[in-house]
C-alpha cells in the first residue's frame, strides 16, 4: 500500500483526530492511533460514496421502470379499446 503524506493540517483538527483516537482507544481493546482512524475514515467515505453511486443508479433504473409501465399502461388501454370496438361494432373516441 503506498502511503499518504498530508500537509498543513490545521492543529485544532489534529487535536480532534488524536482525541477521537483516544476515546475509541479506551472504548475498545486495541490502542488506536491517529494514522488508523484517518485510514477509517477514508476507507468509510470511499465506500459510502460508491454506495452513493449505486443508489443514484437504481433511482434512475427506478424512474426509467415508471416510464416504461406508463408505456405498457397506454398500450393496454388503446388495445382494449380497439378489441371492445371490434367486439361491439361501436367506434368511440379514445381518450
Amino acid at each position: 500500500m503506498d502511503p499518504i503524506k498530508i500537509s498543513n493540517v490545521d492543529a485544532a483538527t489534529i487535536a480532534m483526530l488524536d482525541q477521537k483516537a483516544k476515546d475509541l482507544s479506551l472504548k475498545g481493546k486495541k490502542r488506536i492511533s491517529r494514522n488508523m482512524l484517518i485510514k477509517a475514515i477514508i476507507e468509510k467515505a470511499m465506500v459510502n460514496e460508491s454506495m452513493l453511486s449505486q443508489f443514484e443508479e437504481i433511482n434512475e433504473l427506478r424512474k426509467e421502470i415508471i416510464e416504461l409501465k406508463d408505456v405498457l399502461n397506454e398500450y393496454v388501454e388503446s388495445n382494449n379499446f380497439i378489441v371492445q370496438s371490434l367486439l361491439t361494432g361501436e367506434v368511440g373516441e379514445y381518450k
